[in-house]
């Protein structure tokens, strides 16, 4: 799968979080980090607004947005700016 995404697809990200500076760090990865839920807190919490992008073996492409810090202890977090939705239309790699 790609290594990171296009300009295209970072393009169409700013459009849907706003525009500004942003800088994307890529914080945790299945393939290098494992699919482990204790792992992804440990690299993603308190980290800031997130960005996920998960692609299954179809092709499909599922894009997720939280402006609010993950946390680990399992409470569920209002975010008025998050979403999850799947892209497969568009052209992430």
């Amino acid at each position: 799968m790609t290594e990171q995404l296009t300009e295209k697809c970072m393009d169409q990200l700013e459009s849907w979080i706003g525009t500004g500076p942003k800088i994307f760090t890529l914080l945790y990865k299945i393939t290098r980090d494992g699919c482990n839920a204790t792992t992804f807190h440990q690299k993603c919490d308190n980290q800031g607004p997130t960005v996920t992008v998960l692609y299954n073996q179809q092709g499909s492409v599922y894009g997720g947005y939280a402006s609010a810090n993950w946390n680990s202890p399992g409470a569920y977090i209002q975010d008025g700016n998050a979403f999850l939705d799947q892209k497969s239309s568009l052209n992430f790699h």
